[in-house]
């Protein structure tokens, strides 16, 4: 599994070097008793004076993450000069007599939901060691400087069968930047959706991403008490249907950056993006049940 995603990696960053570009964003808000480095305002998404230098090296003291059943995940450092961006180091070990697979889940870095790349398989009665990898361009994308605080859950399944063996709660990692540095977080744009603890703004055209095509830049913020999914229905360009990649969770208290990417607009012979049209379709990410579907929301753009 592990040498399937450094190929992927390598793919990626081929891509990547042909031009592609991130899609941009800022980034949210929230407190907690572990997120004592990050605020819980918005601003214009600059960090203020009060952070350390950029030039500061950012590390973590040797955790460990889950130690139950026989599996145990320790993290071991956090190196921010990889190939393909940062990345949290671990050691499994696995004492059970299952074949395991350690996957992350609902991962965000200071409160923002981003992707990131793991899944480590561990043979009964043997360790090893791997990454919880963050790209480069995920952490620009949304405006994250520094490190400051991690939290995840960790999926471990059987192998064999993918049964699960064990879902842990959130865990938090933090940095030794958490205590001072103050993340930020753009929320400015065109409010499209408001209701039941959720926010969802539109932040314009993204037109530069040549991977994924043209998308609609949305900041999401949920502050219900419940982890959301958010996806788009029903949607046109130009008055043209469309199907659009679009499908964004966001945990209990977290914000994140996400695009509507539109991939085939050529099939529709559409050159740019002048208005599109849709409905967001929100539900719990755990039961399936439907918060809410929203009334049709339409943009329209102005490209010089």
């Amino acid at each position: 599994m592990k040498k399937f995603l450094s190929i992927l990696l390598i793919f990626v960053l081929i891509l990547s070097l042909s031009g592609c570009g991130a899609d941009t964003g800022k980034n949210p808000d929230n407190g907690g008793d572990n997120t004592k480095g990050v605020n819980d305002g918005t601003d214009d998404g600059k960090n203020d004076d009060t952070n350390d230098s950029e030039d500061e090296s950012v590390t973590i003291t040797e955790q460990v993450l889950i130690d139950q059943d026989g599996i145990k995940v320790t993290a071991t450092e956090l190196d921010e000069e990889t190939l393909f961006g940062s990345e949290i180091k671990l050691i499994v070990e696995n004492s059970t007599q299952t074949n395991i697979t350690v996957q992350a889940r609902d991962v965000s870095i200071n409160n923002l939901m981003i992707d990131s790349t793991l899944s480590c398989d561990v043979a009964a009665g043997m360790k090893a060691n791997d990454s919880i990898v963050f790209m480069s361009s995920d952490l620009e994308a949304s405006a994250i400087d520094k490190i400051a605080i991690v939290e995840l859950r960790l999926h471990i399944f059987d192998t064999d069968t993918w049964d699960t063996i064990l879902d842990t709660d959130p865990i938090v990692i933090n940095t030794s930047v958490s205590e001072s540095y103050t993340q930020s977080y753009d929320d400015s744009g065109e409010l499209i959706f408001e209701g039941e603890g959720i926010r969802v703004i539109s932040k314009g055209l993204n037109t530069e991403n040549e991977i994924m095509g043209p998308s609609i830049q949305l900041y999401i913020e949920n502050n219900s008490e419940d982890g959301i999914t958010i996806q788009s229905r029903n949607v046109s360009v130009n008055g043209f249907m469309v199907e659009p990649a679009f499908s964004c969770e966001v945990s209990p208290g977290k914000k994140a950056f996400e695009g509507i990417h539109f991939l085939n607009l050529d099939d529709n012979g559409i050159s740019q993006i002048d208005t599109a049209q849709f409905y967001l379709t929100i539900f719990n990410t755990d039961t399936w049940d439907t918060i809410i579907d929203t009334d049709p929301i339409t943009l329209n753009f102005t490209q010089e």
